[in-house]
């Protein structure tokens, strides 16, 4: 294969595991947020640093890995990565379902 190609491959496992990071992250701001109540200022302030992160992090892998071209791939691989991982979330909940109805049914027997 081309050297090329194989570069522009590796960006765009690259984009897609920083869009799967980042997802997971923003699950876990979510449930912070549940189990600590604080108002819309640390709300908004948690936020901010988040993107901040979210374009930093961007900003380095375009910049050292794609000589600073933004290119649509690098943005569908991010995308693909967020709602793959969100795919993830919602298969795992059907089997953690299934697994706790499972042992419930073991208990009743």
């Amino acid at each position: 294969m081309n050297i090329d190609i194989m570069a522009e491959m590796g960006v765009f496992l690259k984009s897609f595991f920083l869009g799967v990071s980042f997802s997971v992250l923003s699950d876990v701001l979510e449930v912070l947020r549940k189990i600590l109540n604080h108002g819309y200022i640390l709300t908004a302030i948690e936020d901010l640093f988040f993107w901040l992160a979210y374009g930093v992090c961007l900003f380095v892998l375009v910049s050292r890995y794609n000589g600073g071209l933004f290119r649509g791939y690098i943005f569908f691989a991010i995308l693909l990565g967020c709602l793959s991982k969100k795919q993830l979330k919602k298969a795992q909940k059907k089997v953690t379902i299934l697994f706790t109805r499972y042992f419930k049914a073991k208990e009743k027997i």
